[in-house]
């Protein structure tokens, strides 16, 4: 430090040199307006029709000196900020001189990286030091890009420079959108076969990372009830159930709902629940049913199919099997569909034989039968 005082103070004398400057003796007379001179140790002005010394040489390089950018000083070398937003007061600087006191009045820019995580150009991206050499860039905006990068703030006409390492994270969530699992179908009291998944952005389209989302089924969401399952958004802000969800008992539409805790933004996954296979089957209808030999029976052989939930099933193919000797009845199809009510019937008529029976009635894995009698 001494060594480049001493080279600061020989170049001020050199300066002083070149400017025209004589070497005077203070107190002698000297015109009005004369230019200033100087002495082995002081520079030297003309007050009053005589040289003055008016400092030393030292005094005058520590002047100029404490002109001269030093040092920009970030006030955190690191800093925080949300995309999209202002720099506000996350990132400051203090310029000081060469001297090391607080250097007011200095215009600084800022710069970054051209690519990626960095700054919206701007005209707002320069400030001027206050009294405390401190200055903010609060109308400076950073990007949407997320990431980290490093900030710089050079004083102007200088190479004097601070950096900042900045890292820029997603705003808070303003939307969630189905990624995959949407429109599932499944039968009753099973599985989902796909898992769903969602992601979490913010404003500007950026996944929000470490975020809970809540699962609920149907009727859960706004109701009250705790959801099923909470998920935490991953780095890409994606949640995927990893738990079986099962279907509901009932046949019908199943809305599974995402919803980003502590906000209003949800995304609904519709699925669709269908009845099971057949598991019992109901005669209905007068038991026995009754007709004289060989004319028709009044009442069709009529049953009730439903799955293991007992859901009425559409759509079953129900098959009717008479005996094939003894008391027995002609049936006018051997086969019936049931209908939207999970029902089938056939007609029959009584055959020659009397007798009570049985009509063997399958759809599926179920079995039943009617009772039967010939009179």
């Amino acid at each position: 430090m001494k060594r480049m005082t001493a080279i600061l103070m020989i170049l001020l004398l050199s300066a002083v040199a070149l400017t025209g400057c004589d070497t005077v003796r203070a107190g002698t007379r000297c015109k009005a307006g004369a230019a200033p001179g100087r002495d082995a140790t002081h520079v030297l002005f003309c007050q009053g029709g005589k040289w003055k010394r008016v400092m030393t040489i030292g005094q005058a390089a520590d002047f100029i000196l404490g002109t001269i950018p030093g040092a920009v000083t970030p006030v955190n070398a690191t800093a925080t900020v949300k995309a999209g937003d202002q720099l506000s007061l996350a990132v400051a600087f203090t310029v000081t001189s060469r001297t090391g006191k607080p250097l007011p009045k200095a215009k600084v820019t800022l710069s970054a990286p051209s690519t990626g995580a960095g700054l919206v150009p701007s005209a707002e991206l320069s400030g001027v030091t206050g009294d405390d050499g401190r200055v903010w860039f609060p109308k400076a905006v950073i990007n949407n890009a997320l990431g980290s990068f490093t900030l710089t703030a050079k004083v102007d006409g200088s190479d004097v420079a601070g950096t900042v390492a900045v890292t820029v994270v997603a705003g808070e969530p303003a939307a969630i959108t189905i990624v995959s699992g949407q429109g599932q179908t499944a039968t009753v009291g099973t599985a989902l076969g796909a898992p769903m998944s969602a992601r979490v952005t913010d404003a500007r389209g950026n996944p929000v990372s470490g975020k809970s989302v809540g699962v609920y089924y149907s009727g859960g969401l706004q109701s009250g009830n705790p959801p099923k399952a909470v998920l935490t958004t991953d780095a890409n802000g994606v949640v995927v159930t990893t738990l079986p969800v099962s279907a509901p008992t009932t046949p019908g539409s199943f809305p599974v709902y995402f919803e980003v805790e502590r906000t209003s933004y949800f995304a609904t996954f519709n699925h669709t629940v269908v009845v099971g296979s057949p598991d019992t089957i109901t005669p209905e209808g007068p038991s026995p049913l009754t007709a004289v030999h060989d004319q028709a029976f009044a009442d069709p052989l009529q049953v009730l199919v439903k799955d293991r939930y007992g859901n009425a099933i559409s759509g079953a193919t129900v098959t009717f099997t008479a005996p094939s000797s003894g008391a027995t009845a002609v049936l006018a199809a051997p086969t019936a569909v049931t209908g939207t009510d999970g029902r089938a019937s056939v007609t029959a008529t009584a055959g020659s034989t009397v007798g009570t029976y049985q009509v063997s009635v399958a759809a599926g894995s179920a079995n039943s039968s009617v009772s039967m009698q010939n009179t």
